[in-house]
């Protein structure tokens, strides 16, 4: 066998199948791929159980991917690489055993080398990946590198962390995504964890305003607060998904998910990203990552719309 920069133990297809919220019920499109992604030193054990039980439940295929950083001295010598990978490698599936077991069913592990962000995106969009899962300590801030990798892979990611004796799911909405990916999400995680859900849609009003640049300095009616609260309403009954709603006002996005999630011991919390040019990175915080940055459980960014 020639080994180069990538290695890859099993088969690894490219699928263009169902998206996960489907594949439950029917076997005749392929299974769908989970990607838990690696960096160079991390051995994350509860990252590793949380995604092969969730392949596991749902009849999904896993593959583990390391990233290793570039070091010059493997790029002028190939011998130095191939030993590199192949110790990186040795290492991940002696892991894997040793938490999984031996009958430890995972298609496929593989070893790459550059950029994490860029080589996890690549990676699982090549072979159909419908979900990245990574561990809080990947990346210095985890919650930069996992909403970027949302967003130019279009792929959903699973920063987890140990699971809470609840199973409650916070989802966060802001209402203006098409086909309200968020709860779309939420509603098919909490099938699959026979979750409650709680669904929150926070008002943004002129008492955080001041804290990011762009957004309307307003205060909301109560007419306008039950109009929300009734568009909430319609869109869990439509999901079929019993559901907590919560429409509230007076805090900044991140600290009202946060505090809502703290309030219901949620163990997974939903949160959506979207597509930014490169002013508003500049003058807008992004929630999303503050949330996983802050967040002391799991989240999952959702993807909306998928930058270029």
């Amino acid at each position: 066998m020639t080994l180069s920069d990538t290695t890859v133990l099993g088969v690894a297809e490219h699928l263009v199948g169902e998206s996960l919220p489907t594949l439950q019920n029917g076997a005749a499109a392929a299974s769908p791929l989970i990607v838990l992604s690696l960096s160079e030193h991390g051995y994350p054990t509860q990252c590793l159980l949380r995604a092969h039980r969730l392949a596991s439940s749902v009849g999904a295929r896993l593959h583990v991917l390391r990233v290793l950083p570039w070091d010059r001295r493997c790029r002028a010598a190939r011998s130095a690489a191939t030993q590199r990978t192949l110790a990186s490698l040795g290492a991940t599936q002696s892991w894997t055993r040793q938490v999984l077991g031996e009958s430890a069913s995972i298609e496929a592990l593989t070893v790459k080398s550059g950029d994490f962000i860029e080589q996890t995106g690549v990676y699982a969009a090549e072979n159909g990946g419908r979900l990245i899962v990574v561990s809080p300590n990947a990346r210095p801030s985890i919650g930069s590198a996992a909403t970027v990798l949302a967003r130019i892979s279009g792929i959903r990611v699973l920063v987890a962390r140990e699971p809470r004796e609840k199973h409650t799911i916070v989802a966060a909405t802001d209402l203006d995504s098409a086909g309200y990916p968020v709860l779309h999400e939420a509603a098919v995680f909490a099938r699959w964890l026979q979750a409650p859900v709680v669904a929150l849609h926070q008002l943004r009003d002129a008492s955080w305003s001041r804290h990011t640049f762009g957004w309307p300095n307003r205060r909301w009616s109560a007419t306008a607060r039950a109009t929300r609260a009734l568009e909430l309403a319609n869109i869990s009954q439509r999901l079929h998904f019993a559901s907590h709603l919560i429409v509230s006002s007076g805090a900044s996005p991140t600290d009202a998910i946060l505090r809502q999630a703290r309030t219901c011991e949620a163990d997974l919390v939903v949160v959506g990203t979207h597509c930014r040019r490169w002013s508003e990175r500049v003058t807008t915080h992004s929630v999303c990552a503050q949330i996983i940055d802050r967040a002391r459980r799991s989240v999952l960014v959702t993807p909306l719309g998928r930058c270029a």
